[in-house]
Protein backbone atom coordinates (compact mmCIF):
# COMPACT_ATOMS: atom_id res chain seq x y z
CA UNK A 1 0.00 0.00 0.00
CA UNK A 2 1.21 3.28 -1.10
CA UNK A 3 1.80 5.86 1.92
CA UNK A 4 -0.12 8.92 1.22
CA UNK A 5 1.16 12.30 1.49
CA UNK A 6 0.92 14.36 4.76
CA UNK A 7 -0.86 17.66 4.35
CA UNK A 8 -0.38 20.05 7.03
CA UNK A 9 -3.19 22.11 7.74
CA UNK A 10 -1.62 24.75 10.65
CA UNK A 11 1.77 25.26 11.64
CA UNK A 12 3.18 27.03 15.09
CA UNK A 13 6.89 26.72 15.02
CA UNK A 14 8.00 23.01 15.83
CA UNK A 15 4.14 21.56 15.98
CA UNK A 16 2.49 20.77 12.89
CA UNK A 17 -1.43 19.61 12.47
CA UNK A 18 -2.69 17.25 9.56
CA UNK A 19 -5.67 15.65 9.53
CA UNK A 20 -6.30 11.96 10.77
CA UNK A 21 -5.53 9.22 8.09
CA UNK A 22 -6.98 5.26 8.19
CA UNK A 23 -3.05 4.63 8.41
CA UNK A 24 -2.49 6.37 11.69
CA UNK A 25 -4.74 3.63 13.44
CA UNK A 26 -2.07 1.78 15.24
CA UNK A 27 -0.85 4.91 16.81
CA UNK A 28 -4.14 5.99 18.10
CA UNK A 29 -4.33 2.65 19.96
CA UNK A 30 -1.13 2.67 21.19
CA UNK A 31 -1.45 6.03 22.70
CA UNK A 32 -5.69 6.02 23.73
CA UNK A 33 -4.15 1.95 25.65
CA UNK A 34 -1.32 4.32 27.62
CA UNK A 35 -2.28 4.33 30.99
CA UNK A 36 -1.47 7.70 31.78
CA UNK A 37 -3.82 8.52 28.37
CA UNK A 38 -6.53 6.10 29.02
CA UNK A 39 -7.16 7.44 32.76
CA UNK A 40 -8.46 10.74 31.37
CA UNK A 41 -11.23 9.87 29.53
CA UNK A 42 -14.60 8.02 31.06
CA UNK A 43 -13.90 5.53 28.24
CA UNK A 44 -11.45 3.36 29.36
CA UNK A 45 -11.21 0.18 27.95
CA UNK A 46 -8.90 -0.95 25.62
CA UNK A 47 -8.81 -0.05 21.98
CA UNK A 48 -8.68 -1.99 19.23
CA UNK A 49 -7.20 -1.65 15.45
CA UNK A 50 -10.61 -3.08 14.26
CA UNK A 51 -12.43 -0.86 16.50
CA UNK A 52 -10.09 2.62 15.32
CA UNK A 53 -10.20 1.41 11.72
CA UNK A 54 -14.13 1.48 12.58
CA UNK A 55 -14.12 4.42 13.68
CA UNK A 56 -12.14 6.03 11.28
CA UNK A 57 -14.51 4.95 8.43
CA UNK A 58 -18.06 5.51 10.57
CA UNK A 59 -16.76 8.97 11.89
CA UNK A 60 -13.69 10.71 10.34
CA UNK A 61 -14.78 9.99 6.75
CA UNK A 62 -18.63 11.18 7.29
CA UNK A 63 -17.45 14.27 8.73
CA UNK A 64 -19.62 13.77 12.18
CA UNK A 65 -15.55 14.49 13.66
CA UNK A 66 -12.99 16.47 12.97
CA UNK A 67 -9.56 14.28 14.16
CA UNK A 68 -5.89 15.63 13.52
CA UNK A 69 -2.52 14.33 14.33
CA UNK A 70 0.08 16.52 15.49
CA UNK A 71 3.44 16.15 14.72
CA UNK A 72 6.69 17.81 16.28
CA UNK A 73 9.42 18.62 13.46
CA UNK A 74 12.75 17.29 14.72
CA UNK A 75 16.08 18.02 13.22
CA UNK A 76 18.31 14.91 13.11
CA UNK A 77 21.65 15.25 13.12
CA UNK A 78 22.57 14.97 9.03
CA UNK A 79 20.33 17.76 9.05
CA UNK A 80 17.20 16.86 7.86
CA UNK A 81 14.08 17.32 9.41
CA UNK A 82 11.56 15.01 10.78
CA UNK A 83 7.91 15.36 11.71
CA UNK A 84 7.15 12.90 14.42
CA UNK A 85 3.62 12.23 15.42
CA UNK A 86 3.34 13.65 18.94
CA UNK A 87 -0.46 13.74 20.11
CA UNK A 88 -3.75 14.29 19.19
CA UNK A 89 -6.82 16.41 18.96
CA UNK A 90 -10.55 16.25 18.29
CA UNK A 91 -13.39 18.10 17.60
CA UNK A 92 -16.56 15.97 18.53
CA UNK A 93 -20.25 16.15 18.75
CA UNK A 94 -20.15 18.74 16.03
CA UNK A 95 -23.50 20.38 16.25
CA UNK A 96 -23.92 23.18 13.29
CA UNK A 97 -23.19 25.28 16.07
CA UNK A 98 -21.13 23.81 18.73
CA UNK A 99 -18.69 20.92 19.23
CA UNK A 100 -16.73 19.29 22.21
CA UNK A 101 -13.26 19.45 21.98
CA UNK A 102 -10.38 16.76 23.19
CA UNK A 103 -6.87 16.43 23.07
CA UNK A 104 -3.95 13.87 24.25
CA UNK A 105 -0.61 13.87 23.93
CA UNK A 106 0.55 10.19 23.01
CA UNK A 107 4.58 10.02 23.15
CA UNK A 108 5.19 10.53 27.04
CA UNK A 109 8.95 12.28 25.66
CA UNK A 110 6.89 15.29 24.65
CA UNK A 111 4.81 15.59 27.97
CA UNK A 112 5.87 19.16 29.58
CA UNK A 113 7.09 21.24 26.38
CA UNK A 114 3.46 23.23 25.89
CA UNK A 115 2.08 21.81 23.22
CA UNK A 116 -1.29 20.59 24.56
CA UNK A 117 -2.55 24.87 24.90
CA UNK A 118 -0.75 24.75 21.08
CA UNK A 119 -2.94 21.48 19.74
CA UNK A 120 -6.02 23.23 21.28
CA UNK A 121 -5.54 26.66 19.70
CA UNK A 122 -5.18 25.03 16.00
CA UNK A 123 -8.06 22.71 16.71
CA UNK A 124 -10.21 25.49 17.75
CA UNK A 125 -9.06 28.11 15.14
CA UNK A 126 -10.31 24.70 12.53
CA UNK A 127 -13.57 24.36 14.42
CA UNK A 128 -14.08 28.71 14.10
CA UNK A 129 -12.59 29.01 11.16
CA UNK A 130 -13.11 25.70 8.93
CA UNK A 131 -16.56 24.65 10.35
CA UNK A 132 -17.97 27.77 11.33
CA UNK A 133 -18.83 27.25 15.22
CA UNK A 134 -19.74 29.53 17.74
CA UNK A 135 -18.67 27.38 20.92
CA UNK A 136 -16.30 24.49 21.43
CA UNK A 137 -16.53 22.76 24.82
CA UNK A 138 -14.71 20.34 26.64
CA UNK A 139 -14.57 18.46 30.26
CA UNK A 140 -11.67 17.46 32.10
CA UNK A 141 -11.47 15.40 35.35
CA UNK A 142 -10.49 17.57 38.12
CA UNK A 143 -7.26 15.53 39.26
CA UNK A 144 -6.06 16.47 35.67
CA UNK A 145 -4.89 20.18 36.29
CA UNK A 146 -2.25 19.53 33.27
CA UNK A 147 -4.87 19.46 30.51
CA UNK A 148 -7.44 22.05 32.43
CA UNK A 149 -4.00 24.16 32.49
CA UNK A 150 -3.87 23.86 28.74
CA UNK A 151 -7.75 24.57 27.76
CA UNK A 152 -7.30 27.45 29.70
CA UNK A 153 -4.77 29.12 28.40
CA UNK A 154 -5.68 28.25 24.68
CA UNK A 155 -9.11 30.76 25.99
CA UNK A 156 -11.55 28.33 27.62
CA UNK A 157 -13.17 29.29 31.30
CA UNK A 158 -14.82 26.92 33.78
CA UNK A 159 -18.57 26.54 32.92
CA UNK A 160 -19.57 24.44 35.54
CA UNK A 161 -18.88 20.81 37.24
CA UNK A 162 -20.11 17.84 36.40
CA UNK A 163 -19.77 15.51 39.64
CA UNK A 164 -19.60 11.81 40.08
CA UNK A 165 -19.02 11.19 36.46
CA UNK A 166 -19.19 7.36 35.98
CA UNK A 167 -15.72 6.24 33.78
CA UNK A 168 -16.29 2.52 32.00
CA UNK A 169 -14.20 1.09 34.66
CA UNK A 170 -16.95 2.07 37.26
CA UNK A 171 -14.66 4.77 38.86
CA UNK A 172 -16.75 8.15 39.68
CA UNK A 173 -14.69 11.47 39.23
CA UNK A 174 -15.87 14.73 39.17
CA UNK A 175 -15.07 16.97 35.65
CA UNK A 176 -14.99 20.44 35.28
CA UNK A 177 -16.91 21.86 32.27
CA UNK A 178 -15.26 24.36 30.00
CA UNK A 179 -16.28 26.85 27.26
CA UNK A 180 -14.79 29.45 24.50
CA UNK A 181 -16.87 31.35 22.43
CA UNK A 182 -15.55 32.40 19.39
CA UNK A 183 -16.41 36.13 20.20
CA UNK A 184 -13.84 35.09 23.05
CA UNK A 185 -10.92 33.47 21.06
CA UNK A 186 -10.62 36.29 18.93
CA UNK A 187 -12.51 35.71 15.64
CA UNK A 188 -14.41 37.80 13.68
CA UNK A 189 -15.88 35.83 10.87
CA UNK A 190 -15.70 32.85 8.75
Amino acid sequence: MEKQKKIYLAEDGNLKMRPLTLEDSQIIVDWRNNPRVQSRYIYREKFTLEGQQRYFHEKVESGKVAQFIFCEERKCGDGARLDVPIGCAVLDDIHPQYAECGDWIGEDSAIGKGYSARMIRMTCDYGFRVLGLSDIVCRIFEDNPASRKGYERAGFRIAGILPRVECTDGAHKDMYFLRLKREDYGYEGK
